[in-house]
């Protein structure tokens, strides 16, 4: 079995969109990019960037050390797309060697963005319940996701929170799941 390292919900933007976005500039790179020299498998869940508000060769030039150090310490990197990928980002030319796509296998289970697949809900204004409908489908399915920002391990499942929000990854080893704060 592997040692999967699963991240969602970076949200890289540059300095003045992140401040009005997420309220913070700075993101814990250096941090994700030591944790991927440990890992076999490094798997983005989605939401990598802001493509919507951030021109992607800005963010490539912005981002370079860390992309090259994300890419270069990553023995196996997965790229998964969330929603924010609808918008169209180049992450097959920044990463061209990772395996991009909607979901990703491994070791018994489905890696995913938690926006997909799940049932329709009828208010996302209410977010308790928003995120407990993603977590109730996603629950007994051996399914490790990103998207909710709030991490929990659960029978069968991960939720592996934000690096930007919740500041957080999860871990996958020999079945076990873990989230690690950043």
């Amino acid at each position: 079995m592997s040692l999967i390292l699963a991240f969602s919900c970076l949200h890289l933007a540059t300095p003045d969109i992140a401040e009005y976005l997420h309220g913070a500039a700075e993101y814990p790179l250096d941090e994700l990019v030591r944790l991927a020299y440990k890992a076999d498998i490094v798997i983005s869940l989605g939401d990598f960037s802001e493509p919507l508000y951030c021109e992607p060769e800005q963010l490539r030039l912005l981002f370079k050390d860390f992309i090259t150090g994300l890419a270069s310490n990553s023995k196996q990197l997965v790229m998964l797309n969330g929603n924010h990928e609808k918008y169209g980002h180049p992450y097959s030319e920044w990463f061209p060697t990772a395996y991009h796509g909607d979901s990703f296998e491994k070791d018994g289970y489905k890696f995913v963005h938690g926006h997909q697949g799940y049932p329709n809900v009828a208010s996302r204004s209410d977010r308790n319940e928003y995120v407990k409908t993603i977590r109730d489908h996603f629950s007994q399915s051996n399914t490790i996701y990103g998207h909710t920002h709030e991490p929990m391990v659960g029978a069968g499942f991960m939720d592996v929170g934000s690096v930007t929000y919740s500041r957080t990854v999860g871990w996958c080893k020999d079945g076990n799941l873990s989230i690690e704060r950043l």
